[in-house]
């Protein structure tokens, strides 16, 4: 059994898929208050499957997830709905854990803003936007 640290957010949404492995999971539920529960019953688990996702990065209780996990004996997994890993915190965690994984989620809104840039440059953008202004 392993337990699985999760913000409350995310959990609600993927409880039901998570059903089908209730007997290889412990969740270790993270709400915005900082507060830790086990919805399904405590684990001895030493070894944690983390899942970074932007209801956990942006929480307030954003601090408490990294130090359970920097302070469990064993990272198994960390999944990280992250752009990229340039954060010292996922640095670290890559460091620790045994399997670091990236859903990839934000690469076409990435690419999206990296062609609008480009575009934007290279057709004097900030220069157009100036004279549509003058002339609203």
């Amino acid at each position: 059994m392993r337990q699985f640290l999760v913000h409350a957010k995310t959990f609600a949404r993927i409880e039901e898929a998570l059903n089908a492995y209730r007997q290889h999971l412990s969740p270790l539920v993270l709400d915005d208050e900082g507060d830790l529960k086990h919805p399904w019953g405590k684990s001895e688990a030493e070894a944690i499957i983390v899942y970074g996702t932007q209801d956990a990065y942006f929480s307030p209780a954003a601090p408490i997830l990294f130090q359970t996990a920097f302070n469990a004996k064993q990272i198994d997994w960390f999944q990280s709905s992250a752009a990229g890993i340039e954060h010292p915190l996922l640095r670290a965690i890559g460091q620790k854990a045994d399997l670091y994984t990236s859903s990839h989620e934000q690469s076409e809104a990435i690419a999206d803003w990296v062609l609008w840039a480009g575009f934007d440059h290279f057709q004097a953008g900030p220069a157009r936007r100036a004279q549509q202004a003058k002339k609203g």
